[in-house]
């Protein structure tokens, strides 16, 4: 039993090692008999390519495995095979001066499943000339200036120098051999751009770039050339080319000159519109600008930035900036100090106009000095009209009354006799004036009447008295106008209020005078007088603020 088992095991290894014998020849012959696909010859004619191989290939596998470039590109084309060659035909023919490459993938078969062992690749030129293709941009011997300057100090330069040229008729590109037009008109390109035409010399190895108008003075451009620029035979340049140069530099610093310019309309840049100023100060009205005129083109936004205003006097805030920018011609930029609407408070102020170090053109020059112009705003035309108080006097009674209202002392105090101000019903109003003082430009010629009559009130609290102001009886600036001044300072000084003395004497002194009716009450309270801002001088100089002065009546 036990021999038998084993020889049932023997007979089974025995099985199996025969038929790993059998299966190891059927590999053997097999390879004998398929044997590998190879190619013997790859030729390039005018119009086709022919491949032979060993065997006939089979058209499908060919058309996945066979590829043709020309100039690296894969080009489309139809395969044809007549036994044991294949033919394929470009769609656009063998064209000269180009780099073939044929290419026929490791897998491609015949009809019987022989198979390409490894990949085929030739290579075939067309080019009856592959030569260096170079190009040279001469910079003409009369017009380089001698201060030429390094890459860099001016950035990232693409050539190596600048130039520096006087003239720019024309810029020329000189190749080693005739350009082909077409590639050069599209990998040329100048910055900053500017129209140009082109002319061809010297069979198209001389190229002329023409500008068809001026270049710009103090700009820097750069001419490139990209490296897909080609000859007529196709060789192209090595790499990027280009110059840089500059038009007309110079190397002096912008000037700055200050202009004065009056008119109100959007015409600031107008030269008719604007005069040089002439000395250290200028005074400056409300609509006033300032000019300042560049030798140069500038960045204006950054010009406008190293530009302030800076008040010479103690506690006077500086006003902001309005700044117009002359973008069209890149040389100018006006400003006004913007008041607020409130000129009144910077009456009599002093500034100045500071343009700090570090203007830069576009040369890239800078300014190294600051330029300082002194300013006031104290242009006699548009002094603020001042009141300076007001006197309430008896002109019937003779009673010797007098009530002051003062601007600078707020509760000023007033009596009225009942001798001679009774209050009875049937007492008839007494008739009094209202002597009030004004402080105006030395240009106008007295307050308007219309504002002064529609913009002042006197009015009684708890129905202390009842006034009621008439009719405007005048304006006077003569003698007798100081003369009431001095009485209503005798009057101010007597309660410790200082007056200056020197206003009684000034020409700009104006005394108005209302008729005012008065009726006494037994009762105390505030008498208020006020003056509305828009009261204003003959020239239109306002006070700029309401006005107002209270006394207590007794």
């Amino acid at each position: 039993m036990c021999n038998r088992s084993r020889f049932k095991i023997i007979k089974k290894l025995t099985s199996l090692m025969f038929l790993g014998i059998l299966l190891w020849a059927m590999a053997s012959c097999g390879t004998l008999m398929l044997p590998p696909l190879e190619v013997t010859s790859c030729e390039v004619g005018t119009a086709t390519i022919v491949v032979e191989f060993t065997l006939p290939p089979d058209l499908a596998s060919l058309e996945d495995g066979l590829s043709v470039t020309e100039d690296g590109i894969k080009i489309e084309g139809k395969i044809t095979i007549s036994g044991k060659k294949a033919e394929f035909t470009p769609l656009y023919g063998i064209k000269d001066n180009y780099d073939y490459v044929v290419r026929i993938e490791a897998g491609t078969e015949d009809g019987q499943g022989h198979s390409l062992m490894d990949t085929f690749v030739y290579e075939y030129s067309t080019r009856t000339e592959k030569a260096p293709f170079t190009v040279d941009f001469p910079v003409p011997e009369k017009t380089f200036s001698e201060n030429s300057l390094e890459t860099a100090s001016h950035g990232n330069v693409i050539g190596g120098e600048i130039h520096v040229l006087d003239e720019v008729s024309t810029i020329q590109l000189e190749f080693s051999a005739s350009v082909d037009k077409k590639s050069l008109e599209t990998g040329l390109t100048v910055t900053p751009s500017f129209e140009y035409f082109l002319e061809y010399e010297k069979n198209d190895c001389l190229v002329r770039l023409v500008p068809k108008k001026q270049l710009e003075i103090n700009q820097r451009y750069v001419v490139q050339l990209k490296n897909s620029v080609m000859d007529t035979k196709r060789n192209v340049l090595e790499k990027d080319m280009g110059w840089s140069f500059f038009y007309k530099l110079d190397e002096i610093p912008p000037e700055i000159t200050f202009k004065h310019a009056t008119s109100t309309e959007n015409i600031l840049f107008e030269e008719n519109s604007i005069t040089e100023i002439v000395g250290d100060t200028l005074e400056l009205g409300l609509e006033d600008w300032i000019i300042l005129d560049f030798s140069e083109k500038l960045d204006l936004d950054a010009a406008a930035s190293l530009i302030s205003l800076e008040s010479l006097d103690m506690g006077v805030i500086s006003p902001s900036m309005e700044i117009i920018k002359d973008y069209k011609n890149g040389n100018r930029l006006a400003l006004r100090p913007q008041w607020n609407g409130n000129s009144r408070d910077f009456w009599g102020s002093h500034w100045q106009l500071v343009v700090k170090t570090g203007l830069e053109d576009g040369a890239g020059n800078k300014t190294t000095e600051e330029k300082v112009l002194f300013l006031s705003y104290t242009l006699e035309s548009q002094r603020p009209l001042e009141f300076l108080g007001a006197l309430l006097v008896d002109t019937e009674k003779q009673s010797g009354f007098k009530a002051c209202f003062s601007p600078q002392h707020p509760f000023l105090s007033m009596a009225l006799d009942p001798q001679f101000y009774p209050n009875r019903a049937e007492e008839l109003p007494s008739k009094v004036e209202l002597h009030l003082f004004f402080s105006l430009s030395e240009k106008a010629d007295a307050l308007n009447d219309f504002s002064l009559m529609e913009n002042i009130s006197l009015s009684a609290s708890n129905d202390c008295c009842e006034l009621t102001v008439k009719k405007l009886l005048g304006q006077d600036s003569s003698q007798e106008c100081k003369n009431q001044f001095q009485e209503f300072m005798v009057e101010m000084e007597g309660l410790g209020e200082e007056i200056f003395s020197e206003i009684a004497d000034s020409t700009s002194l104006v005394m108005v005078s209302f008729q005012v009716e008065l009726l006494n009450r037994d009762n105390s309270g505030l008498v208020t007088l006020e003056l509305e801002e828009a009261v204003a001088d003959s020239l239109g100089n306002k006070l700029g603020k309401m006005i107002v002065c209270q006394v207590n009546k007794l």
